[in-house]
């Protein structure tokens, strides 16, 4: 049984720890805005050092346009017209280091623009307020398709495209055709041949048999209809200018063909198909690059592991389908999605791995834009990228790209950076 005289010796026992733990409070209280400060401060310094394996390279330059590219998922919202000129969608920045989401009343300025790197100023190309809007440039072919914030405040459906060859491009308005259904996409091993040279007649006949979906190829900026497609077996998508992939696959089924991997190929204006192959991955055609007027490649996503330490493999392709392996080292910046490009001075490579090496997490990790220099990726700019594209000449690459560090609402800051640099 407890007694009071057993209660009055553990009070006494516990009356030095409480008091210390008073004299702590007391002491935070007192200096609160100093302990926040010092949080702050060691949070800024982890966010400023790189994970293990990154390191930071300086001497580009690195230019900042003042003004933010939307992040809409998957789209490519910014151009090189050529060397000197960006063209691109946005809106101007409220203040250099911008941290908070910019409220819906201050985003009326989003608008088609040009940056002009010769003078460093920044124009509207098209002056309408843009709700939503994309944006293709093949060479000096500009096609923007989009939707007021007038039309959609009054909920009117309107859309408008402006197209044409730059500073002569004309605006209409337009019903975007209904792109094909999955299911469309596909045609039968019945409704096709391999044979090239009888394609005019086979697509005829596909016409006939098969709905004439319009669809938009954003290689060329040109729309295209499905019929006008050479039967060459499988899923087939037009590239540049004569240049098609096709997919080759092990049954006819279409739940087997969601489900089992199949072959790609490319077709060249002439010869024979070749096997988009990398190593023994089968590969699929991202992008093209006029720089080195090729096509990158990269694994089929139902390959790719997301390790710092398994090679995630990229290749670049010519027009005549020879394959290069163009592979970056593993590292860190593995350990999020990666795109690649080539420039003048080598391998360019963006990566969103906040993490680093051994699950680092501080401010930006290993996320970045990223440059092959001496066999060893180096660090250009630290942040989250999204859209980016290398000027013709392959010196400079203009990056949307987020600090974490700054931007709480991952806002997206339009920057160039120029790897022919005096620096550089």
């Amino acid at each position: 049984m407890i007694t009071w005289k057993d209660i009055s010796a553990l009070t006494r026992f516990l009356r030095p720890f409480f008091t210390v733990f008073v004299r702590i409070e007391m002491l935070l209280r007192r200096h609160f805005s100093f302990v926040i400060l010092l949080l702050f401060v060691v949070n800024q310094v982890r966010a400023d050092v790189p994970p293990p394996g990154v390191h930071d390279v300086r001497g580009y330059e690195i230019r900042d346009s003042g003004y933010i590219v939307p992040n809409p998922a998957g789209m490519q919202l910014l151009y090189w017209i050529d060397d000197d000129r960006l063209l691109f969608i946005g809106h101007k920045s409220t203040s250099p280091r911008q941290t908070a989401q910019v409220p819906a009343q201050r985003q009326v300025d989003l608008r088609l623009r040009l940056w002009d790197l010769r003078t460093n100023q920044v124009t509207v190309h098209l002056d309408t307020d843009v709700a939503h809007g994309s944006l293709c440039v093949k060479g000096q072919y500009v096609v923007f398709r989009y939707t007021s914030r007038e039309d959609e405040e009054k909920k009117v459906g309107r859309r408008f495209v402006f197209e044409g060859l730059f500073g002569r491009e004309k605006l209409s308005i337009a019903e975007f055709p209904k792109p094909a259904s999955r299911r469309d996409a596909f045609i039968s091993r019945d409704d096709a041949t391999k044979n090239v040279g009888d394609a005019p007649k086979d697509q005829k006949r596909i016409a006939k048999n098969k709905p004439d979906f319009v669809e938009f190829n954003y290689l060329t900026c040109r729309h295209y209809r499905r019929s006008e497609l050479p039967a060459l077996g499988g899923y087939v998508r037009p590239l540049l200018p004569g240049e098609f992939v096709t997919r080759e696959y092990a049954q006819d089924d279409e739940q087997a063909r969601n489900k089992l991997p199949g072959t790609y190929w490319y077709h060249p204006p002439s010869g024979k198909p070749i096997p988009l192959k990398l190593v023994d991955k089968d590969a699929g055609i991202g992008r093209y690059f006029s720089y080195r007027d090729s096509y990158v490649l990269g694994e089929i996503s139902a390959h790719v592991i997301i390790s710092e330490k398994v090679p995630r493999r990229y290749g670049l392709m010519d027009r005549k389908g020879n394959i290069q392996d163009y592979t970056p080292p593993n590292g860190p910046w593995m350990n999020g999605t990666t795109h690649i490009a080539p420039t003048r001075q080598g391998l360019f490579l963006t990566s969103s791995a906040l993490f680093g090496s051994g699950g680092y997490l501080g401010g930006n990790g290993a996320a970045g834009a990223y440059l092959l220099i001496e066999r060893e990726l180096k660090r250009l700019a630290a942040g989250i990228p999204s859209a980016f594209d290398i000027s013709p000449d392959g010196c400079r690459i203009a990056l949307a790209i987020a600090d974490q560090s700054e931007d709480e609402s991952s806002i997206r800051r339009l920057k160039m950076l120029d790897l022919c640099s005096k620096g550089g």
